[in-house]
């Protein structure tokens, strides 16, 4: 019985390294968002009656580092993302707002 829970603890540390790889391959811009979020299965954690095996704790440690790094990385991102808004809105108002003076000095003129 033991054998049976360290293959299913294998397996769901493959199913959580494939939703690793899928963020890092999202973050990194070589999948498509839009296609990749659709197409990706939400991942449960196991309910699996048995401790982790102490011959899979060195996997599982590197891949909690990695998805640590990947809740970093989209953190950044989302931060970059709000920004570049708040740009484009300012933008847009500079656009749609009439004004009496001008917006910027030719000095060429």
């Amino acid at each position: 019985m033991a054998e049976n829970w360290a293959v299913r603890w294998r397996e769901a540390l493959d199913e959580l390294e494939l939703t690793v790889e899928t963020a890092e391959r999202l973050l990194t811009g070589e999948a498509d968002a839009v296609d990749t979020l659709a197409q990706m299965p939400t991942w449960t954690p196991p309910d699996i009656p048995a401790p982790l095996p102490v011959e899979l704790a060195g996997r599982a440690r590197e891949l909690f580092a990695r998805q640590q790094d990947v809740i970093g990385r989209t953190a950044a991102a989302a931060v970059g993302v709000r920004r570049n808004l708040q740009l484009l809105d300012r933008l847009s108002e500079i656009g749609t707002r009439r004004t009496d003076r001008p917006l910027y000095v030719d000095t060429v003129a």
